[in-house]
């Protein structure tokens, strides 16, 4: 998983490569009840779709051993707010984790950093 650094208040593009390890090819349904998505910094959660879960595009993706297929989701560098019923405050600038969990294929990690 990666993320290209950004400045505050632009958000970044998260990529998720995935690739099968058996040499099959597999489809595979990206959707909020099959893959959460979280963006940390430190202990604090800054935002998460269990709180946004219609923020995450459900794609139905072909997996295969290669090339990786990559699915992309865009973060708009403002913390989540529980049901998105408002926009949340801008995040600052940091150091940033990602992590993508998938039903199935286990946990992706990758960090960023915004600046001013």
């Amino acid at each position: 998983m990666s993320a290209p650094d950004a400045n505050v208040g632009q958000g970044t593009v998260a990529t998720l490569a995935l690739t099968t390890l058996d040499g099959a090819v597999c489809v595979l349904q990206i959707t909020p009840s099959s893959m959460v998505l979280r963006i940390t910094s430190g202990d604090v959660v800054v935002w998460t779709s269990d709180d946004c879960p219609n923020l995450l595009p459900a794609r139905q993706i072909v997996v295969r051993p290669d090339p990786a297929t990559h699915y992309r989701w865009r973060w708009d560098g403002r913390r989540s707010v529980q049901g998105c019923v408002s926009a949340g405050t801008v995040a600052t600038s940091g150091h940033y984790s990602l992590q993508a969990a998938l039903v199935g294929a286990g946990i992706y990690q990758g960090t960023f950093d915004i600046s001013r």
